[in-house]
């Protein structure tokens, strides 16, 4: 399937059209270099950021629009969901030992979206209302649950409590880019091996069997979540 973008219904929208693009580029891109950073100024930002370019959506839903070239059919682009399902993917790997607690959020900013499109923009979204308004309501539900574990985890500046455990299998994982992944055996709270993605540098300086050290951060909204380094030499 080729997506074809429509040009904008109004001059006005050019430029509306562009500032969202730019600004879902934008914070998606920061979204990820930003990673294991401790900056609380642009994390704020991060979670605003999805926030701004929602509200752009319901200002001028006509200015992002793309057509299937076979049926011809007209919705808003998908691609303005770009930063928050960036957002939902490395909340992957942030560490959240139960991500249950994110459930709420996600459930209530999927009704506000919805109810805000509903209200504001039905009756100028591109395409059909019931297309549109599943939009609204994914994208509020990504949002409420990447915003809760990037806020939760990158904004958590408590001690933590520290464990050591041992590496018990080493892989790599394929498809569209390569991630690293340590298998380790039970620690503190957890009871069953834990799979616990990595960056490559700590992956390649860790050997089966070898001991790394496991931190358990309480979490900003109490949601508790792991870091692992390699443990310092003694």
């Amino acid at each position: 399937m080729t997506i074809l973008n429509e040009r904008p219904a109004a001059p006005g929208h050019t430029l509306i059209k562009w500032l969202g693009y730019s600004l879902c580029v934008l914070t998606a891109l920061l979204v990820i270099v930003s990673i294991g950073r401790q900056n609380d100024g642009l994390n704020i930002v991060l979670l605003a950021a999805p926030a701004v370019i929602f509200a752009i959506l319901l200002l001028a839903p006509q200015a992002f629009v793309m057509t299937t070239r076979g049926k011809q059919v007209r919705m808003l682009n998908v691609f303005m969901a770009l930063p928050i399902l960036v957002m939902v993917g490395t909340s992957f790997g942030a560490g959240v030992l139960d991500v249950k607690a994110a459930f709420v959020p996600a459930a209530l900013c999927a009704a506000i979206t919805l109810l805000l499109g509903l209200g504001l923009a039905a009756r100028r979204l591109p395409g059909s209302l019931a297309a549109g308004l599943i939009f609204f309501g994914l994208y509020g539900a990504a949002y409420g649950y990447g915003a809760m574990i990037l806020a939760d985890t990158r904004l958590d500046h408590a001690e933590g409590q520290s464990f050591e455990s041992q590496v018990v299998q080493r892989y790599v994982g394929g498809g569209r880019s390569t991630t690293y992944h340590l298998v380790l055996a039970p620690w503190g709270p957890v009871t069953r091996q834990d799979n616990a993605g990595v960056p490559r540098a700590l992956y390649d300086q860790t050997q089966l069997g070898q001991m790394v050290c496991v931190t358990l951060h309480p979490g900003l909204l109490r949601m508790p979540w792991r870091s692992i380094a390699a443990c310092p030499a003694a």
